[in-house]
């Protein structure tokens, strides 16, 4: 009989890929532990598809420095990072009447104020010595798309390590076709600032822009496959015009985008008039859109991507939309059978997914959709939604805790649910089907 000591090293390395979830890194450190062999097959598995708060990315950098073999073997990256604990300062009376808000009107200034600081993280002054300084001048030199960018970059690796060294990570990986930043910070990737949408008259933070990083963002262009957006904009304010945030025009190879409603409607705002938007937004080769945090707008804004489509002007490698939503199903007045029906006319399968209570993903510190594929539903923390709905016995916050998925296939004669495990109380979902 074969023992697992006798497994060839791939097949071991392709049995430890398969440890997911929130505690994947902990549970490969755990496995590196188990044997001498088992110890380079995590380690390889942790570098490959590695999962990091973006406060600790020096620290990855000066690991993946004495790991160089495997940088073209990363093929996905996942980030995340929260506004909690962190020193936020705010602007007073004297920052909004200087500097880059001195135009502004009295309305705006109104606007700005007591609005908190893009705050830098410096370099930490024992790891400096380690960093490699000539290797990352020529990374910068090389990405930089003019020498007053590449000043500025050089600058920030001292006194803005988050963006800096993101930035070097970024262009450093070839093989790069996958970026997961759906639980990170929008203050700590400023990266998204060089794709601002026309519509953007101005941020708040103002500092938050790093026009420094359009390099890094032409690189990002030409590579990604996949790309989740960061949901968690709290603390910062985008003064626009009703349209998106971000402009994907230019990221010519990306097939699966993960965006949030607010980016797409900011603070739920729709256009009053006609809007070019969605078609000159988003990716020309999209092929799987997903929604998080879904709104009533949702809806028409699916309505006017399939309208896009089915005239032929623009989306036509667009076959699937998926949509998790912030509130339950019956606190919606989505209804499900009339986007099937749109869809279908575009030739586009649509899913839906309603969870049990309210859930956003900064209060998860979670991607949803990672949430989703891993069957897991966390720990129940809105106590005042118990009592508003009645939910005073386990049975009830049971039952609040299940996860409704309506699959709208185009050949699906009706909106089912699926099994799901939840990680408290453990227990399985009961599969039940809803006419349409």
């Amino acid at each position: 009989m074969v023992k697992f000591e006798d497994l060839p090293p791939e097949l071991l390395l392709e049995i430890a890929r398969q440890v997911r979830g929130r505690c994947r890194n902990s549970d490969l450190a755990s496995l590196s532990l188990v044997s001498r062999q088992l110890r380079p097959i995590a380690q390889e598995c942790l570098l490959q598809e590695p999962r990091f708060k973006l406060e600790n990315i020096h620290l990855f950098m000066l690991e993946l420095s004495r790991h160089s073999w495997v940088v073209p073997r990363i093929r996905a990256l996942e980030l995340c990072s929260t506004d909690e604990g962190r020193n936020l300062k705010r602007h007073n009376f004297q920052d909004c009447t200087n500097g880059s808000f001195a135009g502004l009107s009295q309305r705006l200034i109104d606007r700005v104020m007591n609005q908190v600081k893009y705050s830098a993280v410096p370099y930490p002054p024992d790891l400096w010595a380690k960093l490699d300084q000539a290797g990352c001048a020529d990374t910068i030199k090389r990405f930089s798309k003019t020498f007053k960018h590449e000043r500025q970059w050089n600058v920030a690796l001292k006194h803005d390590i988050v963006p800096a060294l993101l930035g070097m990570l970024l262009v450093s990986l070839p093989n790069l076709k996958a970026l997961r930043c759906a639980a990170v910070w929008l203050m700590d990737f400023p990266i998204l600032s060089t794709i601002l949408s026309a519509e953007i008259i101005s941020v708040v933070p103002n500092s938050w822009k790093h026009k420094w990083l359009e390099g890094t963002t032409d690189t990002l262009a030409e590579k990604l496959e996949e790309f989740e957006v960061p949901v968690n904009d709290s603390h910062m304010d985008f003064v626009r015009h009703p349209s998106a945030l971000f402009n994907f025009s230019s990221f010519t190879k990306l097939k699966k985008l993960s965006i949030s409603m607010g980016a797409i409607y900011y603070r739920d705002q729709r256009p009053l008039l006609p809007s070019p938007w969605p078609v000159p937004l988003l990716p020309p080769n999209l092929e799987i859109l997903r929604i998080s945090e879904g709104t009533e707008s949702t809806a028409p804004f699916v309505e006017d991507l399939c309208k896009v489509k089915k005239e032929g002007k623009s989306l036509q490698a667009l076959h699937r939309i998926e949509i998790i939503f912030s509130l339950p199903y019956n606190f919606t007045e989505i209804t499900p059978a009339t986007l099937k029906t749109v869809c279908s006319d575009a030739i586009i399968s649509l899913s839906l997914y309603f969870p049990g209570f309210p859930i956003i993903t900064p209060e998860v510190d979670r991607s949803l959709w990672s949430l989703k594929e891993e069957r897991v539903m966390p720990h129940i923390t809105w106590k005042e939604d118990y009592r508003r709905h009645g939910f005073t016995n386990d049975l009830a916050r049971l039952r609040a805790m299940e996860c409704y998925e309506y699959g709208l296939g185009m050949d699906e004669g009706m909106v089912f649910d699926t099994d799901g495990d939840m990680e408290w109380p453990a227990t399985r979902a009961r599969s039940q089907y809803i006419p349409r």
